[in-house]
């Protein structure tokens, strides 16, 4: 069949997709880079079970952006990224899927996104799609080519001299689709603890120190330069008086967090529970700093007072510093 002539079922059956950790930080960082445009790339996943024992479970495993899209759309040719990424990441035993964001948009199927399914599916055994969004709601789908066969079809018909004619036929296929199901996605129950986000309005900030950005796995600005082609050399000197009047202003004595904490600032030591709150206070303020804002801002607060607060604040941007000059 032509891939046009095929008509997509939903089913009432539904598996589980398990959104690693690794794939979750991912998947946050490039929602808080890029909160304005869909974006999308291949969905690395494994699987274990069957479909014929109805068992069968998925994992999203690792994925790599090969779009950066407008506001509407997001769309991309596949080439030798796909597999020299796999090659790379000891990831060619697996799967290969789609992924791709809404930004501020609810996830859900477009018309778009089942034509995608409809064209995909129909020319592989099974295609994936899994979209996000900014507020970390998920929906992702499995399809498969279903031929409905019959045993048996026995016609009749009329021919010449009025006669009737009985034919049997056996083995013949009376239906073919694709077949959608749902998949229920599976966050780590860890994921709050390992990625904290701060949302604002429908944008997403990862906050966590740990997972600030994901390892070795983290995206390099030669990689990207449409995401990071603006970044190294404006320096926004409003946003920036703005940023350390904030972190001025809480190292004379208070954090404008949820916990609302105060301390003193020639405290020789902080507890680790306040350590964290005021790390991801901290990180909040500075996390889409370009690399010249972040060594404006280093310059400003390192002629404060010295204290454990200040020397806090001046390793996350020397932090941030390193990662963008790496």
């Amino acid at each position: 069949m032509d891939n046009s002539d095929y008509k997509i079922r939903e089913s009432d059956t539904r598996f589980k997709l398990v959104i690693s950790e690794k794939v979750e930080s991912k998947i946050r960082w490039w929602c808080s880079k890029l909160p304005d445009n869909e974006w999308s790339g291949v969905l690395y996943y494994d699987y274990k079970g069957s479909f014929k024992n109805k068992d069968i479970t998925f994992e999203a495993v690792d994925f790599l952006v090969l779009d950066i899209g407008t506001s509407e759309h997001t769309e991309f040719a596949e080439d030798e990224r796909i597999i020299s990424y796999a090659c790379s990441q000891g990831l060619l035993n697996q799967q290969v899927g789609l992924l791709h964001s809404h930004n501020r948009m609810v996830a859900f199927y477009s018309g778009e996104d089942t034509q995608t399914l409809i064209k995909e599916g129909s020319a592989r055994n099974h295609f994936l799609s899994l979209v996000v969004n900014n507020k970390g709601e998920y929906v992702a789908a499995i399809t498969r080519k279903v031929k409905i066969k019959s045993s048996e079809i026995i016609s009749t018909y009329k021919t010449f001299g009025n006669s009737d004619v009985t034919e049997t036929r056996d083995n013949v296929v009376v239906d073919e689709f694709i077949e959608k199901i749902n998949l229920d996605v599976v966050i780590p129950k860890n994921s709050e603890e390992s990625v904290l986000v701060e949302l604002v309005g429908n944008s997403v900030t990862p906050i966590s120190k740990e997972h600030l950005y994901f390892g070795d796995d983290k995206p390099h600005r030669n990689d990207y330069p449409t995401l990071f082609k603006d970044e190294s050399n404006i320096v926004d000197n409003g946003k920036i008086t703005q940023i350390y009047n904030r972190l001025a202003t809480a190292s004379l004595g208070w954090v404008p967090c949820d916990k609302k904490l105060k301390f003193d600032r020639s405290l020789d030591k902080i507890s680790n529970d306040d350590d964290e709150t005021i790390y991801n206070f901290i990180i909040s303020q500075i996390e889409n700093l370009s690399v010249e804002e972040l060594k404006a801002l280093y310059d400003m607060l390192s002629k404060l007072d010295d204290s454990v607060y200040v020397d806090m604040c001046l390793e996350c941007i020397n932090n941030n510093i390193e990662y963008y000059e790496c």
